[in-house]
Parts: structure tokens; C-alpha cells; sequence
């Protein structure tokens, strides 16, 4: 009784790129497999995962940015003595023309996604685990800065 995946690790991608695209493909001995699904684990996400017949995941998305940044900031042309300053989360979430003082970048190096993939077969289903590592290759912030303030 042996069920297997052709991958158990999805190839590691940057911060920048934050995309996913993969093939899952299972395979069994003595088993019959009749289907596989799987799941991404956490905060939802643009990724679609789909069956290609009975024994084939694909994998295709993009990530939200899985880094915590923080940035601090005041109106464009004020300061923190005139006015409160504001903090938010997520370089996603930096309102548009803001002064920027303080950037406190996530200094993980890695945030990983779990996949749960079910494989289902005629004596009856078996549950992997795939992870996909996002490396935190410190160019995503300098990028946002230089575009920020263009």
C-alpha cells in the first residue's frame, strides 16, 4: 500500500515574485485512485487549485505580501511635531502620497504556505502535506520605496 507525490516541496520564490505554479501528480501501488483535492492552509489567497483527472493538482496563483512590514507616516509636506503620526501594516495597505519616516521591515527571512492534498483511492484516501517557502530577499521594500515616491 503506497501512495506518493511527485513533489512534497514547491521550488522556493522570491518576495517580489510571490507566485505559484505547480503540478501535483500522485501515484499508487497496488491503489486505484479515483481523485485529488487539495487545500491551502491560512489566510485565503488568490491561488487556484485545480484537478487535471483523477491523479494530477495544479497549483497557480499569486500570494498576498506573506511579510509584516510596518510604516509610519504623515501627511505629505507635515511632520510628526504638527501632527499624529499614523503606523499601518503590509505594504499593500500604505495610503498614496504620505510622507514616510519610519519602515520597520519583516526581517524573516522566510514565510511558508502549507497545502493539504487529499488523495482519495479505492481502499480509501490518504492526506499530504506541501509547503512553498517565499524568501524574503530584502529587494521588495527598496523596490516599493524607490516606486512609492515616484
Amino acid at each position: 500500500m503506497a501512495v506518493s507525490l511527485s513533489l512534497t516541496i514547491i521550488p522556493k520564490t522570491t518576495r517580489t515574485n510571490k507566485s505559484v505554479s505547480s503540478t501535483v501528480v500522485a501515484t499508487a501501488t497496488p491503489e486505484i485512485i479515483s481523485s485529488i483535492s487539495g487545500i491551502l492552509l491560512g489566510q485565503s489567497e488568490q491561488v487556484t487549485i485545480q484537478s487535471i483527472g483523477v491523479n494530477t493538482l495544479s497549483i497557480i496563483g499569486t500570494y498576498k505580501d506573506p511579510f509584516n512590514d510596518t510604516f509610519t507616516y504623515v501627511s505629505k509636506g507635515s511632520s510628526d511635531k504638527i501632527e499624529s503620526p499614523s503606523t499601518i501594516s503590509g505594504v499593500a495597505n500604505v495610503p498614496p502620497k504620505k510622507d514616510l519616516f519610519k519602515v520597520a521591515q519583516d526581517t524573516n527571512a522566510i514565510q511558508t504556505k502549507t497545502y493539504l492534498i487529499t488523495v482519495k483511492h479505492d481502499l480509501g484516501q490518504d492526506t499530504f502535506q506541501i509547503t512553498h517557502d517565499i524568501e524574503n530577499e530584502w529587494e521588495g521594500i527598496r523596490s516599493f520605496m524607490t516606486d512609492y515616491y515616484k
